[in-house]
């Protein structure tokens, strides 16, 4: 399966890293207009790609991003954290969301491969509930917690069940 890198970070001022994933997404030509794309990420927070048969039980189960471990044993991220963005999202999240990216500066914590908005989220609330999932898990930041959002990480990556994945 092919590889892919990609510069993430919580913030445009904050440093980028390197995160690994398994590609498992191509563009699709369906939206190929500018305006479509901004409206889809801005009210589903992703853009509606292309995911080949093969892969979605891949994306279901979040094997994408089993390569980020490496990340973690790096020390750029941890298993449990907020999420991390690629570049582009961020910049669209400053010009279109600006009060959600302002507290988004707030979160001073590792970004994890796994989180409560991974796990909890409601993708139709977009950039608002994942910053206030992200803020609190850094409120709540605890050891137990951290178990318990693996735990739960690890029972959606058995049933493929990933909340995350663009095809659920």
């Amino acid at each position: 399966m092919p590889f892919v890198i990609q510069e993430r970070s919580l913030n445009l001022e904050s440093k980028f890293f390197k995160a690994i994933k398994i590609r498992t997404i191509k563009e699709s030509n369906r939206f190929l207009d500018e305006e479509k794309l901004i409206r889809n990420f801005l009210d589903k927070h992703s853009l509606k790609l292309f995911i080949p048969p093969l892969f979605i039980f891949v994306r279901k189960a979040g094997l994408d991003e089993l390569p980020q471990l490496l990340n973690v044993i790096r020390g750029q991220m941890s298993l449990i954290g907020p999420r991390p963005f690629i570049k582009q999202d961020l910049v669209k999240m400053k010009k279109y969301y600006p009060e959600f990216y302002e507290q988004r500066m707030k979160i001073t914590c590792k970004p994890g491969i796994s989180g409560l908005w991974q796990i909890y989220k409601n993708r139709e609330n977009g950039f608002k509930e994942l910053t206030e999932m992200d803020l609190t898990y850094q409120e709540k930041q605890s050891f137990l917690l951290d178990i318990k959002l693996i735990f739960t990480t690890a029972f959606f990556v058995l049933l493929a069940k990933n909340h995350d994945s663009i095809t659920g």
